[in-house]
């Protein structure tokens, strides 16, 4: 094992640095696309559990309903 200065792994670092913080600055000056959506709608519909997410979404948003619901809901007096 060939053993690296701490100046190497010094410079290596800053080198690194220097990269993401130059991918950080020029993510930064883009705008933002204003339809974002449409680049990401059914981006995961081939992904092999996208159906099941589907699914367990639809049942757990069920459920919070029936549950707010349930809790409005004003007893006879």
């Amino acid at each position: 094992m060939s053993a690296v200065s701490l100046e190497e792994r010094i410079t290596a670092l800053e080198s690194e640095l220097r990269t993401l913080k130059d991918e950080v600055r020029s993510m930064s000056n883009r705008k933002p696309n204003p339809n974002w959506l449409n680049e990401v709608a059914g981006s995961m519909a081939d992904f092999p559990d996208f159906e099941e997410v589907v699914r367990l979404g639809r049942e757990w948003r069920k459920k919070v309903n029936e549950e707010s619901l349930a809790e409005q809901e004003i007893p006879d007096q």
